[in-house]
């Protein structure tokens, strides 16, 4: 098996997209982070073959072994982040002091990255790119696998490591979601299933329906925005994707066991200034019935 090192010995960071060439069973001396950015392919890893697409992502540890199976001529294009143990360490600290040695019990972890998460991560390889400063570079190489690890640490929350796929990707597309008023429809046709199997397979995992579970999260986005910001009620609305005022307020009642604007009192909100507006993909959105 070959054993890929990284080059000169200051070198902490460098990232690569490949498009071929990625069949040679093969280790690194360093941490790799990499994610599929289109299209499919098998990923050979601790004695499986699993098919993945694009948002699959991995964290490999030294020493992990793998290599990418490509069938009949499939395209695929992988984004692989090269990190040296100092570098990751580092990001794991700022999150949590105990996290890199949480991460290090596995030889790999699977998380996923959706297809806004991978916009954003592409964008900022294309700025890191074009910079020849290096202190920036340094400064940049930090953001990067900070911002990559905090994916793993948050769906590492509440066990999610444990989590079957199915949860994990749950999880991953309400985070993107949940704020649009057709959040349900988004998360389905973004994970491929039809309406009948996902809502069966979904009150397995979670023990509620999904629209149950997606009003818990949009209220519970309500009542931080009540007590951080000057919204009104309509701005709250629009912020998690709900169209009707009427309905919020009684559903938001059954929840926390009094109104919006009665919980914002008790809470001694901080107003921010006026001129602070929703800024969410709900703005974007025209009137529709109300539909979560």
């Amino acid at each position: 098996m070959l054993t890929y090192h990284l080059s000169p010995q200051e070198l902490n960071f460098i990232s690569r997209i490949t498009n071929e060439q990625d069949g040679t069973f093969h280790a690194h001396s360093y941490s790799e982070i990499f994610y599929i950015r289109g299209g499919h392919i098998i990923h050979s890893l601790a004695g499986r073959e699993d098919p993945l697409k694009a948002g699959d992502a991995f964290l490999l540890f030294p020493g992990c072994g793998h290599k990418f199976i490509r069938k009949n001529s499939e395209p695929c294009s992988h984004r692989d982040i090269m990190i040296r143990e100092s570098l990751l360490k580092e990001a794991c600290d700022f999150l949590d002091p105990e996290f890199y040695e949480t991460l290090r019990r596995n030889t790999f972890i699977r998380f996923q990255l959706g297809n806004t998460e991978i916009a954003f991560f592409e964008k900022l390889f294309g700025t890191f790119l074009s910079t020849d400063i290096t202190s920036k570079r340094k400064h940049f190489e930090r953001i990067f696998v900070t911002e990559l690890i905090s994916y793993i640490y948050f769906q590492a929350q509440d066990s999610s490591l444990k989590y079957s796929e199915f949860k994990n990707r749950c999880l991953q597309e309400i985070n993107n979601f949940f704020t649009f008023p057709d959040a349900l429809q988004r998360i389905r046709a973004e994970m491929g299933y039809n309406s009948i199997y996902f809502a069966r397979k979904f009150k397995e995992e979670f023990q509620t329906t999904p629209t149950a579970y997606l009003l818990s999260e949009k209220l519970n986005h309500a009542a931080f925005l009540l007590t951080t910001t000057s919204f009104s009620l309509d701005d709250c609305c629009s912020a998690i994707g709900i169209t009707s005022t009427t309905y919020f307020i009684n559903a938001f009642k059954a929840k926390y066991g009094t109104t919006p604007t009665k919980y914002r009192k008790q809470q001694s909100a901080v107003s921010f200034s006026p001129d602070y507006k929703v800024h969410s993909a709900a703005n974007a959105r025209s009137k529709k019935p109300h539909n979560v």
